[in-house]
């Protein structure tokens, strides 16, 4: 999973990742206190390039985490949501 550009978002940013091979994947989002607020990704996907939106739409400011998970790999990084 590549870092979202840019870091910080005011509503909706691109997550993307490639997958060398077809995979069931997830790829969630949850708050600091770990909540789950977002799954974004909850199915197969077919290898190669892929990208998701993630809109933020209606969560308060602050950072989250999103967490993405492949087989037996994962990978989780940090987004930061600033309200207008």
């Amino acid at each position: 999973m590549y870092q979202n550009y840019t870091n910080s978002i005011n509503t909706t940013t691109m997550i993307s990742f490639t997958l060398p091979e077809s995979r069931v994947v997830t790829l969630e989002c949850f708050d600091v206190l770990g909540r789950e607020v977002a799954t974004l990704v909850d199915g197969d996907l077919n290898a190669g390039e892929q990208s998701v939106v993630f809109d933020a739409t209606g969560l308060p400011s602050g950072m989250y985490f999103v967490r993405f998970t492949a087989g037996k790999f994962y990978n989780t990084t940090t987004v930061l949501f600033m309200n207008k």
